[in-house]
């Protein structure tokens, strides 16, 4: 990499860790709710669990001052081996300059092409204005696949990767398309075809790309265009010449021999073509070569869910076959997702799923991976085995990763004798970012899920924690994969608890300050959750009606039933201080915090103006955040004739409390 002045950036080495976790600290990010610092076990597992491939340091007169990296796992789960997220972005505060932060960006950038990886993920902030109009910089988007997590970030993609792959200069052609000028200046997506409009210097390159390709398919710039096109069910490969000074293309496809593209004969067909098949090419001109790769990957339909014969107590069995999750379902919604061993996979890997009675297989191949995962199912528990016939001899040092997501936020934890509710962001000590090493222990670890009246009980002798949204997550370092043992069992059993431990009686009604609340809307939509899947939806606007005497709030029906859910969102105008009962207490959102769900009510206390809001939707969730001096809320009901089709609220007064 290059030096600029007193900058360097490089990558990480085993002497920089300790430097690193003191910046982390200095910095106060990546701290735990009970305020812990991060420590070097913390850092170095976490390194681990997330599959960092590439961490870099940004040095100032050798001191480092900033970070980034790329990494495979995150709380949504594993990336295939070709593809990477991105984190760890941070420019110390002393040092937080344009110039700083920009020639990290770009060293890294155009490091990109030793890297392994053809597509480029990141989690931003919607509110970190300037980290989102850098990465638009950096070639990053929204795309299909986008979402908005419960802590507001969207994930975005960037297919910069692959275009700088697919090209080299070489010659005089060297100087002239100068790479350090390049840039991208608009991208279009269009079903599974990505269109990337670039510069360099000066100079307008088009791409077209398949979302899993590792290269484009079509380059386009002022002196040709080279590309790869299907015509009634045909495959070939084309080339325009628009300057003089290219003389002729020599091209081959897979280990084939080289063919030649003239202005004569500027196309071939692609006989036998398979749907995944790469192009290397070569562009001679008067001042030099180009070097160009292309890569035509159509996109395969695969029905993505199998639906099991067998069942768990009441709850339907479902596995995912792109990521061989099996889900436990009731009423048509999964709410629990037991993993399957989590890992950077080949992109090729396949699940079967093979139904025994009262068993399960579900076998993971790939090149080089075989692996079986064995599930024995009893009246009230199951018991998972894991066997491992082959694994990539290059990831014999791998940290391999499995446990339970819990799909609401409506349970309770038990652990080392405590029960607390799940509170996003305060309960548990938990990181998106960064796991805590010393709270991975060997022990069994319960929840309660309030609305299903169940227990769950999750054991496995492996280091397990409530970390990273994981309830729990568990590890285990791979040194001889045919010595590993990786086993789990997870228990059912009905128990009762009780969901708003809060008595009403405590409590007089006053008159509701409409004005208070604003910005109302009502839409339709096809999911309710707290994290936002479908961020490109088409919302079908419905009309509402209030009742401000009966504090009732009514939504307009949606004739249209493809439609599952209606929404109400506003916000409430409130002070500094404001909480939140869930199950047993109050709790204090904090500014631009995670989005809380309730399940059917919510009662919201602003301390700074002394008054409570509850909120109902009947058979509905209520998801809350705070921003600024106001309190945003959705509320989520179904879109069916049988539930009520109003949201219901009341402004309350404690008896002891006098009034204003």
């Amino acid at each position: 990499m290059q030096n600029d002045s007193a900058y360097r950036v490089r990558t990480l080495v085993e002497e920089d860790i300790p430097q690193i976790v003191d910046l982390f600290n200095k910095n106060k990010v990546y701290q735990f709710q009970n305020g812990a610092p991060v420590t070097l076990e913390d850092f170095c597992l976490t390194l681990a669990i997330k599959e960092t491939s590439h961490f870099y340091v940004l040095e100032k007169n050798g001191k480092i001052i900033g970070t980034t990296a790329f990494f495979k796992f995150i709380t949504f789960g594993v990336l295939p081996v070709n593809e990477s997220y991105s984190g760890f972005l941070l420019i110390d505060v002393e040092h937080r300059t344009g110039a700083a932060i920009s020639l990290l960006h770009k060293e890294v950038l155009f490091d990109i092409v030793n890297c392994d990886f053809h597509t480029h993920f990141t989690e931003i902030s919607r509110y970190n204005k300037a980290s989102l109009t850098l990465s638009k910089r950096n070639g990053f988007s929204k795309f299909e696949g986008s979402y908005e997590d419960m802590n507001h970030c969207y994930l975005l993609r960037s297919l910069l990767p692959k275009v700088l792959k697919a090209f080299k200069f070489t010659g005089d052609l060297e100087s002239k398309y100068n790479i350090n000028t390049f840039k991208i200046i608009e991208q279009t997506d269009k079903a599974d075809i990505s269109t990337l409009l670039t510069e360099i210097s000066g100079k307008k390159m088009v791409y077209r790309c398949f979302s899993k390709a590792y290269y484009p398919f079509d380059i386009q710039l002022d002196l040709f265009r080279l590309y790869i096109f299907k015509e009634n069910k045909r495959y070939y490969l084309r080339c325009e010449f628009y300057s003089e000074q290219v003389s002729f293309v020599k091209a081959r496809i897979g280990n084939l021999k080289y063919v030649k593209l003239s202005r004569k004969k500027n196309q071939i067909e692609i006989k036998k073509a398979p749907l995944n098949f790469l192009i290397q090419g070569v562009v001679y001109t008067d001042i030099g070569e180009i070097r160009v790769q292309l890569h035509y990957r159509e996109p395969t339909d695969e029905k993505i869910n199998i639906q099991l014969n067998q069942s768990m107590l009441s709850y339907r069995l479902v596995v995912n076959r792109s990521n061989g999750s099996l889900f436990f379902i009731k009423n048509d919604k999964a709410f629990i997702e037991d993993t399957y061993l989590l890992f950077a996979r080949p992109e090729e890997v396949k699940f079967l799923v093979e139904e025994y009675e009262n068993k399960i297989s579900i076998r993971c191949i790939g090149e080089h991976l075989d692996i079986y995962k064995v599930i024995e199912l009893y009246p009230n528990r199951l018991e998972a085995h894991y066997y491992i016939k082959e694994f990539p001899a290059e990831n014999k040092e791998k940290v391999l990763k499995y446990g339970m997501k819990i799909l609401e936020q409506d349970y309770l934890i038990q652990e080392e004798g405590a029960t607390f509710p799940y509170v996003p962001g305060q309960l548990p000590n938990e990181l998106d970012d960064f796991v805590s090493a010393h709270q991975f222990k060997t022990r069994d670890l319960c929840y309660l899920i309030i609305s299903e009246k169940l227990k769950l009980t999750y054991s496995t002798q492996n280091p397990t924690s409530n970390q990273m949204q994981y309830r729990p997550l568990s590890f285990i370092k791979l040194n001889n994969f045919r010595n590993v043992k990786i086993d789990y069992s997870i228990k059912f059993e009905k128990k009762a608890t009780q969901n708003f431990n809060i008595d009403f009686r405590e409590f007089r009604a006053v008159n509701l300050n409409w004005k208070s609340i604003r910005n109302l809307k009502a839409y339709t939509a096809m999911e309710d959750g707290a994290v936002n899947y479908r961020l490109d939806q088409k919302r079908r606007s419905l009309f509402y009606r209030i009742d401000m005497e009966e504090g009732k709030l009514y939504i307009g029906d949606s004739k249209n039933r493809m439609f599952s859910y209606k929404v109400l969102e506003f916000s409430w105008s409130c002070s500094s201080r404001v909480e939140a009962w869930t199950h047993d207490a109050f709790y204090a959102y904090k500014n631009k915090g995670p989005i809380w769900e309730a399940r059917e009510n919510i009662l919201i206390v602003d301390r700074g103006k002394n008054r409570y809001l509850s909120i109902t939707a009947e058979q509905g969730k209520i998801y809350s955040f705070k921003e600024s001096n106001k309190i945003m809320i959705r509320c989520v009901i179904p879109n069916s004739s049988d539930s009520q089709q109003f949201i219901h609220f009341r402004q309350l007064k404690r008896e002891e409390e006098n009034d204003e």
